[in-house]
């Protein structure tokens, strides 16, 4: 079992910017038991206030601070950057951190897009011919020119001039039918989000129907606390009430969730809308246990935080990528590597 840290929706929560980015990798990297440390690719987000800086160049100053630990950027579109340029940027970066960049991609979310204006219809179509587009562009040399003729994307006899050892990993944030049947095809990583360990094993299948290996991960916001673990978990439900909202999850306790409550078109909202949506997404998912809601996240305890950790194996996930949430962060950080992880070494 591997744990990354994740530098994402958390962040810009807490108040945190690029200084305190470049601080938790140092310490990450320092203590040397995390997989990735990853960066968020947001225009925006809450509050107002916070600092969002350029996921590419974030993930190059990463790359320059760190020595062994993988560095991501989890996730980013295939509309705000043409995938010719973020066939060339994951190039830069897998030269600059000696291999070790992974490159996440996802369908794309309002928030970044509608409102700057970008059109993203037919947005999962996009990005499964992007990922074709990449490979091969990750492929092409002087020597060997490439063409593409898609709907969306086209190449004619074209070649980067950026040589690699080796390109970078492609994992994709998927969760829908659609877009785990492209990550079987196409994706050397998966990480979903907004699910239980019953439903990601259930999703999993799919992953792995192509007979690909594919490297298994969760976007797990996490709340990790010895002096109180039972104000840990109230504080997670909020989270986990929209994370958990998920037709799958609700068939159990035959409830139907409203399409404009589901999570998966939580993504398709606009960021000024949203906090409108969230109130009433919270209510509504009220009517199933709350140990249930907590599923789909991680809080408690050391000992509470091993236990869920333990479900999230038995299902299938190889890797936890954790968005520290808590009094204090960088305890936060320590304490599950002190804590925790050793404990799924010796296992």
């Amino acid at each position: 079992m591997r744990f990354s840290v994740q530098h994402a929706t958390n962040f810009t929560n807490m108040g945190f910017g690029r200084k305190e980015v470049l601080k938790s990798a140092e310490l990450v990297d320092k203590l040397g038991c995390y997989y990735m440390t990853s960066v968020q690719c947001h225009i925006n987000w809450y509050p107002n206030e916070a600092e969002v800086f350029s996921s590419w160049i974030m993930a190059s100053e990463l790359a320059n601070i760190t020595k062994t630990t993988n560095i991501g950027v989890m996730v980013t579109d295939v509309f705000r950057t043409h995938p010719a340029q973020i066939a060339l940027n994951s190039l830069h970066l897998q030269r600059l951190s000696n291999g070790r960049f992974i490159l996440g991609l996802g369908a794309g979310e309002a928030a970044n897009l509608s409102d700057f204006g970008v059109k993203w219809d037919k947005s999962v179509s996009h990005l499964e011919e992007a990922i074709q587009y990449l490979k091969l562009l990750w492929g092409s040399s002087p020597r060997n020119k490439v063409s593409f003729e898609g709907k969306f994307f086209k190449l004619n006899k074209v070649f980067l001039q950026m040589p690699v050892d080796s390109p970078p990993k492609i994992w994709m944030a998927a969760g829908s039918p659609r877009t785990l049947k492209i990550t079987a095809k196409y994706a050397d990583g998966w990480i979903p989000i907004g699910c239980t360990p019953k439903l990601y094993k259930k999703q999993l299948e799919v992953v792995k129907s192509e007979g690909r290996e594919i490297e298994t991960s969760y976007n797990a916001y996490t709340y990790i606390s010895k002096k109180d673990p039972e104000r840990a978990r109230q504080f997670m439900d909020v989270i986990a009430c929209v994370q958990c909202l998920r037709p799958e999850i609700f068939k159990e306790y035959n409830l139907e969730i409203p399409k404009k409550l589901d999570f998966i078109e939580h993504f398709k909202i606009p960021l000024r809308k949203q906090k409108s949506h969230v109130p009433k997404a919270m209510s509504f998912a009220q009517q199933i246990p709350q140990d249930v809601r907590l599923q789909t996240v991680m809080a408690g305890s050391p000992e509470d935080i091993i236990e869920q950790v333990e479900q999230w194996q038995k299902a299938g996930c190889e890797n936890l990528c954790l968005q520290f949430w808590g009094e204090d962060y960088w305890d936060s950080i320590k304490l599950f590597a002190e804590e925790v992880i050793p404990h799924f070494e010796e296992s």
